[in-house]
């Protein structure tokens, strides 16, 4: 099935806040999902991987400790929504030779979205590299080098983030839509139906139609 992206936006945002992500991050993975189905990423199932990863778990113990040498996170793997918002919050110490490095990310490729963003506000673009793939991003510009099969990893081992020189995209941006799978498509909308508050007879009353009483 073929989505727009701003459908992708919307149901990744909204998903988001089913699986009990604050309205902030909402937001941010919305424009992530868009940026990755813009660049030909699977959007759609990226994003259901990364909401299932946290689902029912406590999201602090997934957010990186930034005070360290190396970012890990106290449950092990770090959230690639968590890292992203970390390094948008602390893309400045990026400034001279200095870099970022981040221990076992899950699905290290949703924060290339976040980097694009850092990379925009310091206006220089950022690499950031993980096993055998290397990627530099500036907002909606981005290239790749190395094994394009690493990209798409559940787990990145160590992710390092620096700042880098221009390099011409090498990745094809799509300006319509994005192709997803029914399967794929649906798990966004389970969570993000958990946002619907459900039926009671109170709301049933107050809204459209009869309710109990009986006009015939």
């Amino acid at each position: 099935m073929r989505t727009s992206l701003n459908e992708v936006e919307t149901m990744a945002k909204r998903a988001c806040r089913g699986a009990g992500l604050p309205w902030g991050i909402a937001e941010e993975t919305g424009k992530a999902a868009r940026w990755l189905a813009i660049h030909g990423f699977d959007a759609v199932g990226t994003i259901g991987d990364v909401l299932q990863f946290h689902d029912h778990v406590d999201h602090s113990t997934l957010s990186p400790d930034t005070e360290g040498v190396n970012w890990i996170a106290s449950g092990g793997l770090i959230s690639p929504l968590m890292a992203g918002t970390a390094l948008c919050d602390h893309a400045e110490r990026l400034t001279g030779q200095n870099e970022i490095v981040m221990v076992n990310v899950a699905y290290p490729i949703v924060l290339l979205s976040f980097s694009a963003i850092a990379a925009k506000e310091l206006n220089r673009p950022i690499e950031v590299q993980w096993e055998n793939v290397s990627t530099v991003v500036l907002g909606d510009d981005l290239s790749i080098a190395g094994n394009y099969t690493d990209l798409t990893l559940a787990d990145s081992g160590q992710i390092r983030c620096v700042l880098a020189s221009p390099k011409q995209s090498a990745r094809k941006k799509l300006d319509t839509g994005c192709e997803t799978t029914e399967v794929a498509w649906h798990r966004l909308n389970y969570y993000a139906q958990r946002t619907y508050a459900p039926a009671t007879e109170a709301s049933r009353l107050a809204g459209a139609g009869a309710g109990s009483n009986d006009n015939d």
